[in-house]
């Protein structure tokens, strides 16, 4: 219904979009990373690859941070579609702490042949899977949303379940890292989920001085290589996103 009433009253605030000939809105950057009117918008309209990906969000309260499209999702979401359809078509694209879904709606308009959004907030899945079935092509490729809290054992069985033991192609997410107590389990998910061909894409927002350069200090000393692929400014802050590989 928010998707239904976001496309049906153009939801134009000028710090949110501007129109364009065909009615429909591009996202610009938010001027607060924080916080800022998007955000409280019932929905958020972003052009992706051709396509115009209309994402119903809720109000962001204690352990739902994910029910709104933050500046990092935004930052990734630009990322993935520099990087082209040509590095996901027919790939198998696995997000963590998906939230909105902004990223797995973006890895299938790029032609993934699987896309598996997870989060470990059963409401936040509830909202993700109404946003994905909302944004599905036509003949497009599989998507499912599925829990998956970040651990050994989960991801190992999760791999099993729902990947069919064959490792993902892809691994994304934003906003992911602002919990220096979640680097290492989030390390051996993405160890788990994937094996060396595997390509992880994540975007950190440095929410204080150096935030992402001890987040690349932590991967690189965990068995990973890191490059940072772009670094959008954010009023006064900086969302990088990076990627990583395993180091041989």
């Amino acid at each position: 219904a928010a998707i239904q009433k976001a496309l049906a009253d153009g939801l134009a605030p000028a710090t949110c979009g501007r129109d364009l000939a065909s009615s429909d809105l591009v996202e610009e950057a938010e001027v607060n990373v924080f916080s800022n009117a998007c955000m409280r918008l019932p929905a958020r309209v972003i052009p992706c690859a051709g396509r115009v990906l209309v994402l119903e969000q809720s109000q962001v309260q204690s352990g739902q941070t994910g029910a709104a499209v933050w500046n990092g999702a935004l930052a990734l979401a630009r990322a993935m579609e520099g990087i082209g359809p040509s590095a996901f078509a027919g790939k198998r694209v696995l997000e963590l702490g998906a939230g909105c879904g902004l990223g797995s709606a973006v890895a299938h308009t790029l032609g993934a042949s699987l896309v598996v959004a997870t989060d470990s907030n059963d409401s936040l899945l509830a909202q993700c899977r109404r946003n994905l079935d909302a944004n599905r092509m036509p003949g497009g490729g599989e998507v499912a949303v599925q829990p998956l809290a970040w651990s050994g054992p989960n991801a190992e069985r999760f791999l099993a379940d729902v990947g069919g033991g064959k490792p993902f192609d892809w691994v994304i997410g934003s906003d992911v890292t602002y919990n220096s107590g979640a680097w290492r389990p989030l390390a051996q998910t993405i160890l788990q989920v994937g094996d060396p061909s595997t390509r992880t894409l994540l975007a950190c927002t440095d929410r204080y001085p150096g935030e992402f350069v001890s987040v690349r200090t932590f991967f690189e000393g965990s068995a990973f290589r890191c490059s940072e692929v772009s670094a959008l400014t954010v009023g006064e802050s900086l969302v990088h996103v990076f990627a990583l590989s395993r180091a041989k």
